[in-house]
């Protein structure tokens, strides 16, 4: 028993040995720039992050396509941040058919029912949130948050969060989650410590 405390011990003391370094290597940056870490509170993992620089910068086109599961009656992830003018691959992961559709104007589509092991593809043009549903199940729902610049992201778990590769300059941090709502903060790339964000739901 004390041998199985002390590699308890030691785990946890290495683990944040090794997220404290992390975390000092996050915010200090790079030559040309820097990254901004931080938390969310509350914690969620259906909350996504952006930047937007207060400056405004000619934006990157996206390199990525976002992928999306729908499995076992929902998408994975449930909320997903993306550049405007990325594509979006639905996957269906289930033994039954499924579908998505947004009937927002700016986000207008219907990939139709499509069956197990199949993919169709959806892009999304214009800035903004939007509802992502499956006509042949009415809780499943997708919120895809859509901005002008690429730096975009999910939070783990414990509300934590990374912006790598941002240029230097000033700019606008935003949480946003369908439930609780969002909240905003100011910062300076290279950032000088975490950036809190507390949603006001």
């Amino acid at each position: 028993m004390d041998s199985i405390r002390t590699t308890t011990h030691i785990s946890r003391f290495l683990r944040h040995a090794l997220l404290s370094t992390l975390a000092g290597v996050l915010v200090g940056g790079c030559a040309g720039g820097g990254s901004v870490a931080g938390r969310v509170h509350p914690p969620s993992p259906d909350t996504v992050v952006q930047a937007w620089p207060v400056k405004e910068r000619k934006s990157h086109a996206p390199t990525d396509t976002a992928r999306v599961v729908q499995r076992k009656g929902r998408f994975e992830p449930r909320v997903l941040a993306v550049q405007s003018g990325a594509i979006i691959e639905f996957v269906n992961d289930d033994r039954v058919y499924h579908n998505a559709f947004c009937l927002a104007p700016k986000g207008r589509f219907d990939v139709g029912r499509y069956r197990p092991g199949q993919v169709r593809r959806a892009s999304f043009e214009h800035p903004g949130e939007f509802e992502v549903f499956c006509e042949l199940h009415p809780t499943e729902i997708l919120y895809v948050v859509v901005s002008d610049e690429r730096w975009n992201t999910n939070t783990a778990r414990d509300g934590s969060f990374l912006l790598a590769q941002l240029p230097r300059g000033e700019y606008v941090i935003r949480a946003w989650n369908p439930r609780l709502g969002s909240a905003t903060a100011r910062v300076t790339v290279p950032a000088k410590e975490p950036v809190r964000l507390h949603l006001r739901g």
